[in-house]
């Protein structure tokens, strides 16, 4: 377990705000996070190409901004969308 308290006084903002999540679920808080924005954003727009070129564009963020030891779950989140909005080039053609 990491101690947020250390993290932000170091200067690790983004790893010491979601410290709190993570050191309970692990890297998969980031997964989840992703996950409940695309839903909401399939939900409204009834359409899979928004939510997955949103998870694209935030999966590159979030896999440039970890740590290396975190991007795991984020390179497997953007890898998920980038095959979802090659699937939908190639169907619409």
């Amino acid at each position: 377990m990491a101690d947020c308290l250390a993290l932000l006084l170091t200067g690790s903002i983004l790893t010491g705000i979601t410290c709190t999540w993570t050191n309970v679920i692990g890297l998969w808080f980031y997964a989840l996070m992703l996950m409940v924005l695309e839903v909401v954003i399939y939900i409204k727009t009834e359409s899979v190409v928004g939510p997955a070129m949103l998870g694209v564009v935030l999966g590159v963020l979030m896999v440039g901004t970890l740590p290396p030891a975190m991007a795991t779950v984020p390179a497997m989140i953007l890898t998920v969308n980038f095959a979802i909005v090659i699937y939908m080039l190639f169907k619409s053609q």
